[in-house]
């Protein structure tokens, strides 16, 4: 245990790292929890609720306060990173691989939920995890884009070469109400 306290006290912002950590695993302790004790409601209000506010936490403080990064979604991805101000690297050492190493984690787990309940014919329990995971991957995919994030490419475009917007896929995809017309 002391290891553990001297580890997040060598975080250069130890209250916002045990926070971040805190934010990521408590939908996932809920899952785990309510999954055997709770409604299938109950479980989804809760969290909704939960990755709702980790998503909007991480995306706006502690993605700014740990790595030095940040992401926006407007009508494309807009990207700010700790690059743009000529600084060679951001914070801790620490503080990056914790926000790092509990995104992958996170991700990881609710990857695992989601096999879980298809191979266990609990689907309406897919959908719920779905989300979940959803919201890990977007958010994954937004700092990886403020990651490489280089500011002299920005020509009116906040790009990345070899990033994924998820927008231009769902507009490539459709309406879904095309599906049921007839010719």
């Amino acid at each position: 245990m002391d290891s553990i306290k001297n580890t997040i006290l060598k975080s250069s912002s130890p209250v916002t790292s045990i926070a971040y950590i805190s934010f990521k695993i408590v939908p996932v302790v809920v899952y785990v929890l309510a999954y055997n004790f709770a409604s299938f409601t109950n479980i989804t209000i809760l969290l909704i609720i939960l990755k709702s506010v980790d998503f909007y936490a991480a995306q706006n403080i502690f993605g700014r306060k740990l790595v030095g990064l940040r992401w926006s979604y407007d009508t494309d991805f807009k990207y700010e990173s700790y690059k743009q101000y000529n600084l060679k690297e951001y914070g801790n050492a620490l503080d990056s691989i914790l926000f790092w190493y509990s995104m992958y984690i996170s991700v990881f787990a609710w990857s695992v939920f989601a096999i879980v309940s298809l191979f266990g014919f609990k689907f309406i329990y897919f959908f719920i995890v779905s989300y979940c995971l959803f919201l890990d991957l977007y958010q994954y995919m937004g700092y990886r884009g403020s990651y490489y994030f280089k500011p002299e490419n920005e020509q009116g475009s906040s790009t990345v070469a070899g990033a994924v917007d998820i927008m231009d896929l769902v507009k490539n995809f459709g309406n879904f109400t095309t599906l049921f017309q007839r010719d």
